[in-house]
């Protein structure tokens, strides 16, 4: 493990950029027009929109291939993160309900092998893909967009002082609550499951410890999970008797 581990851990979610592009081979170019029909519109609230995740995510791919990627705003909803932590140590991004918030997504145009490759990459434990017709989602590129793809995140949003912490790296306007970058996002976790351990110490047993990882991670999904309701009725009665 080296030094890059943990930079790729505190650099999520990479140069995301926000302008539209080509993705081809690992490298980008200008974006020519709408994509076809023949590919499917899926929301990439994190690093999926990144050159350098894609890059990663389709290494082994056949030379030519060609993912679209375009920029997009959703209303209603920001970007968050998410309460539990990746094989490479970051904290990643959902998409969270948020009234009177519009943030900026990109949108990955993949083909049906691709998507398949992308749901692969996709831990089924942390996000749930489906199609959704129910977001108000505008294309810079394509207009509005009847129905996206979405991983949907399993788990409960980070938060701090019982609100959702968004992406200070993503663009939004309306965002009223806290925003945090990725390395003081990883702090904040460390804070509350191992205060005494060195942030980049932390990070590497994140990475570097399978078990320790999935504990840490139930343990934050239950700190961020909403207390349960108070039944204050029930509690009449019962200090009536």
């Amino acid at each position: 493990m080296t030094a890059g581990d943990i930079d790729r851990a505190k650099g999520y979610p990479y140069d995301i950029g926000r302008r539209p592009f080509l993705f081809r081979d690992g490298g980008v170019g200008p974006i020519d027009g709408a994509p076809g029909t023949d590919r499917m519109p899926v929301v990439a609230v994190g690093s999926n929109r990144a050159p350098a995740q894609l890059a990663r995510k389709f290494a082994n791919w056949p030379a030519g291939t060609e993912i679209p990627v375009t920029v997009a705003w959703i209303a209603d909803h920001d970007v968050v993160y998410s309460s539990h932590f990746t094989r490479y140590g970051a904290l990643p991004a959902r998409l969270a309900p948020a009234p009177g918030v519009a943030v900026e997504v990109g949108i990955t145009w993949l083909t049906a092998p691709q998507l398949e490759r992308m749901h692969e990459t996709e831990g089924p434990e942390n996000y749930h893909y489906r199609e959704r017709s129910d977001l108000a989602v505008d294309d810079a590129v394509a207009g509005r967009l009847a129905t996206v793809g979405l991983y949907d995140g399993r788990r409960p949003p980070l938060t701090i002082g019982g609100q959702h912490i968004a992406l200070a790296a993503v663009a939004a306007q309306g965002r009223t609550g806290p925003a945090l970058m990725e390395e003081d996002a990883l702090a904040h976790a460390r804070d509350l499951l191992a205060p005494d351990a060195p942030l980049d110490d932390f990070i590497r047993l994140v990475i570097e410890d399978p078990a320790a990882r999935a504990t840490m991670t139930e343990r934050l999904a239950r700190a961020s999970s909403p207390a349960p309701a108070v039944d204050q009725a029930a509690i009449g009665q019962s200090s009536s008797r």
